[in-house]
């Protein structure tokens, strides 16, 4: 009966390995490599079509064209984030998706047509706006959409930043991959393994929620659709409300100025990069060859900037100075080209409005968006993506018509001065967000901090961090203090746990200490320290505060035969009847069989205590064993004279035949698919 309760022992070593470096949960494992994989295939198919196709566009229509391919994709990434937002709130996201995913690949296949006529400019340009709009602007508003259907804020935190680093490596493995491509085939076969690719992502998105039984994001809203809907303002109100919201602050203004400037900076530098990698390699082949080995070696580089380092940077510099890395690579990138244009520097300015900007730029700017109340938060970034973003690539392209790009020379000096523009915003930004930031705080609004589940980079700024932790410490009100320590808990990262561990220490209400420990066990966490902090509070005087930190051991994989295990034991014999149960519960997924027989044998003083209580508790466990030879033993408490334990044998009965009838119907469906 109690073998059962150790099967998760047969969980293989790799996936849990795997599982506590990333923080997965066994569960969480099927979707993720669903969204993972459809995630990888279109995004290496992505990248082997945009590679070919900006080579080609270059090749064949040369970089004059450039400005109008910048200016038209800006113009039409207004009106399709317009359409999408009208049919975003009613139509399911996954639905949607193949909608997008599908308008996508009709695209294409009319780029494919009018190669075949050989009407490569008109192609190119058709397939170069594919790649701006549905599959950039569109694709990375509705994946995050999509992606966060499934999760609540808490696993977001987790699974997200996970997902991520499907960017990065699709990245390294369509760049690596080019040569190999160009080599086996002409630039339209190319174009066609990048529909097919659209069309494998639509396909695993369709599959899912009928492999997982699980369609919580087939409606609009995903998990959010469970709660009560509010009808929201039009797209247009969006924008106005974010525009007042920006113009009435000073940081909003600062923020949506360096956007901009960016932006322009952005259009330029590829402008004049192009135009060197053109004049430097000169055929299709060997730009897309170039373009996808150096966009391979710079994701390479990224990806652990991207899981360890970035984050550990803006821990020890703060968010506001970890904003000036961009700017200042920009301006270095620029005096570069400036003085010395040539292949290295264009290659330079390549990965900068690339692979740099996603690395340093993006996550960072999300982040800054923290120092606004979440009523502002999601308007203004409406503005600025939806109409800043555009605009600034939209004076990009007008600058590029002027006659300054006829000199390199004139060029560099308008490149390098728009750098300085975005360096000098930056740091105004920087100087703002502080001040921004507190007077948020201090109004005890915390609801920014709260709502960024599903960014792509979990880093505690500093400067936020401190706050609250000042705050932490000079609380007298034990609901102001459990509340306190649950956002440094969503915001602090790593250094949250010193913090609340020693909040928890130091606590003389058993209420915080308890609260402190069930805020760990509930985030899932494994690090060591938390175990740690876990097992310092076995020895609580307080029962509930026992109760919580057996709670968090038994969140923690493998902590039961682990280091605790002796302390454990030790709280069988405890006077608290609640967390001998606990304790007996999770000695019993021991895999080592005397520590089983030791909880077994509690279990049976249990159910033969005169305390009814005492028997109900028991009889609980023996319905949490999953072995339906616990019902003989159950059977006998159908007759007890006290109701709470008759109770409780009958739900524990329940519970074991409605989990063998479910294994059997699993079998069942199993056996019949693997007979069709």
């Amino acid at each position: 009966m109690i073998a059962r309760r150790a099967e998760f022992a047969s969980e293989p070593t790799f996936k849990y390995l795997l599982g506590r470096l990333l923080n997965i949960r066994s569960e969480e494992w099927p979707r993720l490599v669903f969204l993972y994989g459809m995630a990888l295939v279109a995004l290496i198919g992505i990248g082997w079509g945009e590679t070919i196709v900006v080579a080609a566009f270059l090749n064949q229509a040369g970089v004059q064209f450039l400005p109008w391919a910048f200016v038209i994709s800006a113009v039409a990434s207004i009106g399709a984030l317009f359409v999408y937002t009208g049919f975003a709130d009613h139509v399911p996201n996954d639905k949607l998706f193949i909608w997008i995913l599908g308008i996508s690949g009709v695209g294409i296949a009319v780029g494919l047509v009018l190669l075949s006529l050989n009407l490569a400019v008109g192609a190119y340009l058709l397939l170069y706006l594919i790649l701006s709009v549905p599959l950039a602007d569109v694709y990375n508003v509705h994946w995050a959409t999509y992606v966060n259907g499934y999760y609540d804020t808490r696993a977001a935190k987790r699974v997200i930043p996970v997902l991520s680093t499907s960017t990065r490596v699709a990245g390294i493995v369509a760049g690596l991959t080019m040569p190999l491509l160009n080599r086996a085939f002409p630039p339209s076969a190319t174009i066609t393994i990048w529909l097919v690719s659209l069309g494998v992502m639509a396909a695993l998105i369709w599959l899912m929620p009928r492999v997982l039984k699980d369609k919580r994001a087939a409606g609009p809203g995903g998990m959010a659709a469970l709660t009560p809907r509010v009808e929201r303002p039009s797209y247009f109100r969006n924008l106005q409300q974010g525009y007042e919201y920006i113009a009435a602050s000073p940081f909003l203004r600062s923020l949506a100025l360096a956007t901009l400037l960016a932006t322009i900076w952005l259009a330029l530098i590829n402008y004049q990069t192009s135009a060197i990698l053109l004049d430097r390699l000169r055929s299709t082949v060997a730009i897309a060859n170039f373009v996808g080995i150096l966009s391979a070696i710079a994701n390479l580089i990224a990806l652990p900037i991207q899981l360890f380092l970035l984050s550990r940077l803006i821990g020890r510099v703060g968010l506001g100075n970890a904003s000036l890395v961009f700017p200042a690579g920009a301006v270095a990138v620029s005096g570069g080209l400036l003085v010395a244009p040539g292949l290295l520097t264009a290659s330079l300015g390549y990965v900068a409005r690339t692979v740099f900007r996603t690395t340093f730029r993006s996550p960072i700017e999300s982040l800054l968006y923290n120092a606004v109340p979440l009523r502002v938060k999601g308007r203004t970034r409406a503005f600025v993506g939806g109409l800043v973003t555009p605009i600034g690539a939209i004076l990009g392209g007008l600058l590029l018509f002027s006659p300054v790009v006829h000199s390199s020379v004139a060029l560099g000096v308008l490149v390098g001065a728009v750098s300085l523009g975005v360096l000098a915003s930056a740091l105004v930004v920087r100087k703002r967000y502080a001040r921004a930031l507190i007077a948020m705080l201090e109004q005890e609004d915390y609801s920014s901090l709260l709502s960024e589940g599903a960014s792509a980079l979990t880093a505690a700024d500093p400067a936020t961090l401190n706050w609250l932790k000042d705050r932490l410490a000079a609380s007298t009100s034990p609901e102001l203090t459990i509340f306190t320590a649950r956002i440094i808990s969503e915001v602090g990262g790593k250094e949250a746990i010193a913090i609340l561990r020693n909040a928890a220490q130091t606590a003389s209400d058993t209420r915080v200490r308890a609260a402190i420990i069930d805020i760990f066990a509930s985030t899932g966490a494994q690090a060591d320290q938390v175990r740690d902090l876990y097992g310092e509070f076995l020895s609580d005087a307080d029962a509930n505060v026992r109760l919580s930190a057996l709670a968090g051991l038994a969140q923690t994989t493998g902590a039961v035969d682990g280091r605790f295990k002796d302390q454990a034991i030790q709280l069988l014999d405890d006077p608290n009847i609640e967390v001998r149960a606990a304790a007996t519960s999770l000695l019993l997924g021991s895999i080592d069989a005397a520590t089983r027989r030791v909880a077994a044998a509690t279990l049976e003083g249990m159910l033969a205590q005169a305390d009814p209580h005492a028997r109900a508790q028991g009889l609980r466990l023996l319905g949490q064993t999953g072995d339906l030879s616990a019902i003989g033993r159950l059977m006998p408490f159908l007759s007890d004279p006290v109701d709470e334990a008759r109770l409780e044998a009958v739900l524990a009965i329940e519970v074991l035949v409605q989990g063998d009838l479910t294994e059997r119907i699993r079998r069942g469906k199993a056996a019949i698919l693997e007979a069709g």
